[in-house]
């Protein structure tokens, strides 16, 4: 399976493009793909660290359990564990689109991933991933917490077996309705647009 440069997880990004900077032309190399992804959008995001809201009532959940983001425009900003701002993607959700790529899937989304798994913890959920792609191994293990109307945040830590340990967050809040011209599954990563569900 090709995989598309826009599927990266945000946290995961800048370990990904370092632990596979072996490839040199882009094509159909999904290594070459996510390096380019990853010198694209290195731009700082604008006004520090997102504000998660805690889920003032219950969540609404996917078919798969995990939990469902509000229909509309979200901004996703990558943070390292010092808070340090790494990058920004944006997305549209809507028209059933959470149930085929919710918060969970843009985490799993990197090779073959087993185990996959996910559940209620506390006032948010747990998960636990290990993802394969090509020579590459990343084990994920972090929480994912808000209330999905407005905010969501996901903190993980990634070991790989070829550039080490990253922690970090991925901060989500909503923009409100999406914008002219974009339809559900359309994500923005820097000047790069792509449709997550085709």
């Amino acid at each position: 399976m090709r995989l598309q440069p826009m599927h990266i997880p945000l946290v995961g990004l800048a370990l990904l493009a370092a632990a596979c900077s072996k490839g040199a032309g882009q094509g159909d190399n999904p290594v070459a793909a996510a390096e380019a992804v990853a010198a694209g959008i290195q731009a700082k995001t604008k006004g520090g660290p997102v504000e998660v809201a805690a889920a003032a009532g219950p969540v609404e959940t996917t078919s798969a359990g995990g939990p469902k983001r509000r229909d509309g425009w979200w901004e996703m900003g990558s943070f390292t564990a010092d808070g340090s701002p790494m990058a920004t993607q944006s997305l549209c959700v809507g028209a059933g689109s959470e149930e085929k790529f919710s918060v969970f899937d843009q985490l799993t989304v990197m090779g073959n991933c087993n185990p996959k798994e996910l559940s209620r913890s506390g006032a948010g959920w747990s998960f636990h991933t290990r993802c394969q792609l090509m020579t590459t191994v990343n084990e994920s293990k972090g929480t994912i917490s808000g209330d999905f109307r407005q905010s969501f945040r996901v903190d993980q830590t990634i070991v790989s077996n070829e550039a080490g340990t990253l922690s970090g967050s991925i901060r989500g809040q909503w923009k409100g309705a999406c914008p002219a011209g974009r339809k559900p599954g359309d994500m923005v990563s820097g000047t790069a647009v792509f449709n997550v569900l085709g």
